[in-house]
């Protein structure tokens, strides 16, 4: 069952899993926390993080993972908020369960690009990153470029449009406009490389036709860090959920905690 924490006028939910006793250096913690930040529309429980809750259970290390406003079991209406917000609540949950302490962040498509804002506002308490699939930018970049004349004319009516359905039978995904406008005070591919010089790794699928896996190598961009590896898996699509992905993505954390 979730903890709830108040943000904002809204009830975020959050997990704190705890399975060992942290070690610690002269009374600082220094085994880090797993923090699973989701994609757009996904919540907590997607196989990704179920995988490393198991996993980080068998390891005996700490995970936190969180549903933005609108998602899962969070309140709000997915559709009536943006990016910006989705970041707050991350932020909010990290301070409010970790206070400060040392931190490796899993991001997750979208989660990717809130991870890196993350790691903007907490550098200190960031030791490690891994991004899935990470699609910085992506409203104004990836999903506003390919709308239709029509996806264009039903933005400006009602302010919501859909993407990422080739099948006209399905409805495809929401975005806003309010979302989009949001998106370009957070844009960061055009950004100089932050300064942090963490372990950074980045999984993406040679197959993603959601996220292309170009958008992976720009994320390595992102940071000053020299220590930075990029992980081409072929066959594997966005959702990076088959059992090799998932082998992948706990050896790789296993990789970053050591």
């Amino acid at each position: 069952m979730p903890t709830f924490l108040e943000n904002d006028g809204f009830r975020i939910a959050y997990q704190h899993h705890v399975f060992a006793p942290r070690s610690t250096v002269a009374g600082e913690i220094v085994q880090p926390t797993l923090v699973f930040l989701p994609g757009y529309g996904s919540d907590m429980t997607g196989t990704k993080a179920e995988h490393v809750l198991e996993w980080s259970q068998a390891q005996g290390v700490d995970f936190l993972r969180l549903d933005y406003r609108g998602h899962g079991e969070s309140t709000g209406v997915f559709v009536e908020h943006t990016v910006s917000e989705w970041l707050a609540d991350a932020i909010a949950v990290i301070d409010h369960v970790l206070d400060g302490k040392p931190m490796v962040l899993i991001g997750s498509s979208m989660g990717g690009w809130i991870a890196a804002h993350v790691c903007r506002q907490r550098t200190a308490q960031v030791k490690g990153m891994l991004l899935l699939a990470p699609a910085p930018d992506f409203p104004l970049d990836l999903v506003a470029p390919d709308f239709t004349a029509e996806q264009r004319a039903q933005l400006e009516q009602t302010g919501v449009t859909y993407f990422g359905s080739d099948n006209p039978e399905e409805q495809g995904l929401p975005i806003s406009k309010v979302l989009l406008d949001d998106a370009a005070n957070l844009l960061l591919l055009d950004k100089p490389a932050w300064p942090w010089h963490g372990m950074l790794r980045v999984i993406h699928g040679v197959d993603d036709d959601v996220v292309p896996y170009g958008c992976g190598e720009k994320s390595m961009g992102l940071f000053a860090t020299e220590d930075a590896l990029m992980f081409l898996a072929k066959g594997s699509d966005h959702r990076l959920s088959e059992p090799a992905d998932l082998a992948l993505i706990t050896s790789t954390l296993a990789a970053i905690l050591a």
